[in-house]
C-alpha cells in the first residue's frame, strides 16, 4: 500500500531544527504521517509513503519525501534526525504531476472528510495509492494532478493524518 501526504506548509529543505519541528512549516506532522504508514504491523510489512512538501506560496521549489522502510523504534524528533542526515538520498525535487507519474499507481483514492464514507477496504491492493492532506486539503490545482478513482472518509468526525493512515491500514487486514 502506497500512501501520499501533501503538506501544503512544511517547507521542502533540511534546514530544520530537531528542536522546533513545528517551526519549519510543520514537518512535525509529516513525520507523524510517516511513523503511522510504515511503523511494523503483522499483516502490512510492504507500505510507503511519499510525503509531498509545498513549503508555502512563497516556495517555489516544492518535491517530495519517500520513506519505504520498516520503522520499529522512532519517534518524531529521531525520525526527523535521521530524514535530516539522509536528506539528499530521500528528497527529490519535483512536481506533484511528477510524482504520481513516479508511483505507476492505476488507482488512487482520495482520504478527506467530504467523502463517502467506505464500504469495504479489502478490494485495495499494494500499488492503489492513498491521498491526503497533511494539514489542511488539497488545493484544486493539486486534485487536477490526480485521476481520482474515489473520495472516501473513514469516519464522521475530523481525523489528524497520521490517525487516518494509522486507522487505514488496522482496517485493510481486519
Amino acid at each position: 500500500m502506497k500512501f501520499l501526504v501533501v503538506s501544503q506548509r512544511a517547507i521542502p529543505n533540511p534546514n530544520f531544527r530537531l528542536n522546533d519541528l513545528t517551526g519549519h512549516g510543520r514537518i512535525d506532522v509529516v513525520m507523524r504521517c510517516i511513523l503511522a504508514a510504515c511503523r511494523l504491523l503483522p499483516k502490512d510489512n510492504s507500505s510507503s509513503i511519499y510525503c509531498y512538501l509545498k513549503g508555502s506560496d512563497n516556495h517555489i521549489e516544492h518535491g517530495w519525501l519517500t520513506w519505504e522502510k520498516r520503522i520499529d523504534n522512532h519517534d518524531e524528533v529521531s525520525l526527523a534526525a535521521v530524514i535530516h542526515d539522509n536528506w539528499s538520498e530521500l528528497f527529490t525535487q519535483g512536481k506533484l504531476i511528477n510524482l504520481i507519474r513516479l508511483t505507476n499507481c492505476q488507482k488512487i483514492i482520495y482520504l478527506h472528510e467530504e467523502g463517502e464514507v467506505y464500504d469495504s477496504l479489502h478490494g485495495l491492493d499494494d500499488e492503489t495509492l492513498i491521498v491526503l492532506g497533511a494539514q489542511s486539503d488539497l488545493t484544486s490545482e493539486d486534485l487536477k494532478c490526480l485521476d481520482i478513482s474515489s473520495n472516501i472518509k473513514l469516519s464522521d468526525k475530523p481525523m489528524l493524518a497520521s490517525q487516518v493512515i494509522a486507522l487505514f491500514r488496522q482496517l485493510r487486514f481486519t
